[in-house]
């Protein structure tokens, strides 16, 4: 394929770095842009005729901890709640203690640890503050607390390591005789993307979450704004 010259790529990076930066902003981290090659090469096969790619790298749980957008509830909360799960189990099997009361006929450890936080959240509720943070030496020092924080911490640890997630925006030029170009005139295709390849981001785990067509006559600020508008719909 042979790189479409475009008068307009600056305006586009632009564009992309802006994104970057509000993805930032919202504690996403380590915003990478690339080009999109226009040459093939030893294990990858150019379809395009150059383009941009923006990659954003996430953490499910600090995602969570914020508040899962529609989006992230939709295709990471089922991965998480496994994630607890098993955290949890093995959690369990490290505490001997738990791991017998956990054995006993009729004992629910889940409603265990539900009334740890319960007990903490009244406890936090009724309790002065000081900069926005509960004053309550003698509550964090009981066991129940104790065996709360070590729980969270655990499972905070287990997730953290092994649960980035990455958003995708990539901007596809097609000159008008390239096979999959759809207009018959030079276009650039937008995609927002979201993938759950935890840690390796491969692209066979790319879900699409939006796409649009532009014809390159047509690009102006407002189109730019447009489809800018759209995916920050879908981020948060």
């Amino acid at each position: 394929m042979s790189k479409m010259e475009y008068k307009y790529e600056d305006t586009l990076k632009a564009w992309l770095e802006q994104i970057g930066q509000e993805f930032m902003d919202a504690d996403c981290y380590n915003v990478i842009i690339d080009d999109i090659s226009a040459d093939s090469y030893d294990g990858f096969i150019a379809f395009t005729n150059g383009g941009l790619a923006l990659t954003c790298h996430d953490n499910a749980y600090f995602a969570e901890c914020r508040g899962f957008s529609k989006i992230e509830n939709e295709y990471l909360s089922g991965h998480l709640e496994r994630a607890n799960k098993d955290a949890i189990d093995d959690f369990i099997q490290e505490n001997d203690k738990l791991r017998a009361l956990n054995e006993e006929p009729g004992f629910d450890i889940l409603k265990h640890f539900q009334q740890l936080e319960d007990d903490y959240n009244e406890f936090k509720r009724i309790q002065p503050t000081f900069e926005g943070f509960p004053m309550m030496p003698e509550f964090n020092e009981t066991p129940g607390n104790k065996l709360r924080e070590e729980m969270h911490n655990y499972i905070s640890d287990h997730i953290q390591e092994g649960f980035d997630f990455y958003y995708k925006i990539r901007v596809q030029y097609y000159k008008a005789d390239n096979p999959r170009n759809d207009s018959g005139e030079d276009e650039i295709f937008f995609m927002f993307l979201i993938n759950t390849d935890y840690t390796y981001g491969r692209d066979k785990h790319d879900n699409l979450l939006y796409e649009r067509n532009v014809l390159v006559r047509d690009l102006a600020p407002k189109v730019l704004e447009a489809i800018h508008d759209d995916i920050w719909e879908l981020f948060t």
